[in-house]
């Protein structure tokens, strides 16, 4: 993802902040979901791989949306 201008050191991993008081709450309720990821510096760390297809991306995006409203 970044540096965008450096191939070389690009990753699929990104980290998001929903809220110091929310981030350990999404993450056990992605698990929930059968949404695997982990919890790291603060944040909700999510890995990509070659195994993960848009379906999956979009299943976490329904997911984090869920849980935002419901929080």
């Amino acid at each position: 993802v970044s540096p965008i201008n450096n191939y070389g050191e690009r990753s699929a991993i990104i980290s998001i902040n929903m809220g110091s008081e929310y981030n350990e709450k999404a993450l056990s309720y992605l698990e929930s979901k059968n949404i695997f990821t982990s919890y790291r510096f603060g944040m909700i760390r999510i890995s990509f791989n070659i195994f993960n297809n848009l379906d999956d991306i979009n299943k976490l995006i329904e997911a984090l949306t869920e849980f935002k409203k419901a929080n």
